[in-house]
């Protein structure tokens, strides 16, 4: 796919959009890798309430970099990432953080950050166990 069918694939499925400053900086950063043909990743032993499997995120061919509803990750220095900046994943050191996923769902359950799924009413994710009680305001 390419670009805009991949992000209008990927937004579709997640019930969501990226803002358009975060839109731009995906293009940017894409471009300045040089990457032009993608696909999404599929969590194979994740379903949505759809029944389809859960996309986690998209990525070129090359499998240079990944892009998430709120970061992007790659494995070399693109336009826009932070170098003083390292992401959680050794194979993509380079990253930078997307600012405004847009949801197009009434109610918004809040979102693992480690997993990037909804995290269910009682407050653990079904992953990671990511507890959002163990989160404190400041």
């Amino acid at each position: 796919m390419n670009l805009d069918e991949v992000i209008t694939q990927f937004e579709t499925e997640h019930k969501g959009k990226y803002s358009k400053s975060d839109r731009e900086a995906i293009v940017i950063a894409l471009k300045s890798l040089g990457v032009m043909d993608f696909f999404i990743s599929y969590r194979k032993d994740v379903k949505t309430k759809d029944g389809n499997f859960y996309s986690t995120y998209f990525r070129d061919e090359q499998d240079v970099v990944h892009v998430h509803p709120t970061m992007i990750v790659a494995r070399t220095e693109f336009e826009e990432c932070d170098p003083a900046k390292r992401s959680k994943f050794p194979a993509y050191p380079y990253t930078t953080q997307l600012s405004s996923w847009i949801s197009k769902e009434d109610s918004v359950r809040p979102v693992c950050p480690n997993c990037f799924l909804t995290i269910p009413l009682i407050g653990v994710c079904d992953m990671c166990e990511f507890d959002i009680n163990d989160m404190q305001d400041d």
